[in-house]
């Protein structure tokens, strides 16, 4: 029996990249609009969260994975991924790293839902990374810093980094997350989804 539209298109939008694909697409990111910007990894972090408890769920079988992951399965949103991640403690940082995903879970909803020419630099959007996403920014920078402080420097520069604007703040957030997720399943499963020299 044949596919329905509806299921073709089901079918599209869980499908995930393989790794040459997701790096290529991950790449492209800071160059691109605000809203593809915000879509897309929004879109990676809840697959990878969706893999991840899938992995973390000893029973799951593909019927169970389709009831609870599709339509208007329990676990077919972003917020309910985020909720069973804290659940299951499916990374050992979940209480620092879950309201900093919500708060990229209701900064993908406005760039998903709004017909407004809305940005980064939108008052309401702003204020939402200045809660959660700009200082897990800063202290994600800080540790960078640090880390490079510990090794033999190669040039007398100080180690800077870029104004931090809610665009860019968004952006390494993001990609520091879609690494740390990626990692965790590498240390599951022993396989990478997203392309390996992306993190290296």
């Amino acid at each position: 029996m044949s596919k329905s539209r509806r299921d073709l298109m089901r079918v599209l939008s869980k499908k995930f990249p393989g790794p040459e694909e997701a790096a290529k697409l991950l790449d492209a990111l800071p160059y691109k609009d605000d809203r593809s910007m915000a879509l897309v990894y929004a879109g990676f972090l809840d697959a990878l969260l969706e893999k991840l408890i899938i992995r973390k769920l000893p029973h799951m079988t593909p019927r169970l994975e389709g009831r609870l992951f599709t339509e208007r399965g329990p676990l077919s949103d972003f917020d309910s991924k985020i909720l069973m991640a804290e659940a299951l403690r499916i990374l050992p940082d979940i209480d620092f790293v879950a309201p900093v995903l919500n708060s990229i879970k209701k900064i993908r909803n406005v760039f998903g839902h709004s017909i407004l020419d809305v940005s980064f630099e939108t008052k309401e959007i702003s204020d939402e990374i200045a809660v959660h996403i700009a200082p897990f920014a800063i202290t994600l920078q800080k540790g960078f810093i640090e880390a490079a402080k510990k090794q033999p420097l190669t040039s007398d520069t100080e180690i800077q980094f870029p104004g931090l604007t809610s665009k860019r703040a968004f952006y390494f957030v993001s990609s520091c997350l879609c690494a740390y997720l990626d990692n965790t399943h590498k240390e599951i499963t022993g396989a990478w989804l997203l392309a390996e020299y992306t993190w290296s």
